[in-house]
């Protein structure tokens, strides 16, 4: 066990790495503005309205996948309709 305790203890620890801190700002910034703005619009959304917009969402989603399911069920035994189905030319001798 003690084997593994020196393996461990001298990991290099991620959060202090140094190499790229002017990066690492910058994209913090931009991370904290963009959710900033985000929290400012969703703040001026009332709770009736979201509950509304995600029953639509649910609705259109299942929906589709109720449809998508259908037409897999339905359309079991036939090809595709964007695959062309290729008929060999008759083998033997041309009269």
């Amino acid at each position: 066990m003690k084997y593994f305790s020196r393996i461990f203890s001298k990991a290099k620890d991620v959060t202090t790495d140094t190499s790229i801190p002017a990066f690492s700002q910058k994209l913090e910034q931009v991370q904290r503005k963009l959710a900033d703005h985000l929290n400012g619009r969703a703040g001026r959304v009332s709770a009736s309205q979201l509950k509304i917009v995600l029953l639509i969402f649910c609705l259109f989603a299942g929906g589709y996948s109720a449809y998508l399911i259908a037409r897999a069920f339905a359309k079991a035994n036939s090809p595709p309709e964007y695959i062309k189905i290729l008929h060999r030319p008759p083998v033997g001798p041309v009269k």
